[in-house]
């Protein structure tokens, strides 16, 4: 029997896999930005691996400010980045 859950993939290095390997960044309706911690938020999701690579790869190269197809703040960055550091 084949397994239909549904697969993420990471906005910074293109792996794919299930939803708990990553951590989800929101974008709400008002446009809003933050990094998800309770899987409850509602909104326009992207998703990055759990390791700091991955993180400074999605800085790097600006990656939520192309999947929300707007301008995004630095401090939505340092965010990310300290879900690494305060572990």
């Amino acid at each position: 029997m084949q397994n239909n859950k549904p697969e993420r993939t990471c906005i910074a290095c293109r792996t794919k896999g299930d939803k708990s390997l990553f951590i989800k960044v929101v974008m709400n309706k008002s446009g809003e930005v933050f990094v998800e911690r309770t899987a409850k938020l509602e909104g326009r999701g992207a998703y990055i691996c759990k390791n700091i690579d991955c993180a400074k790869l999605c800085k790097k190269n600006k990656a939520l400010n192309r999947v929300f197809k707007r301008p995004i703040d630095d401090s939505v960055y340092e965010e990310l980045l300290n879900e690494f550091t305060n572990r």
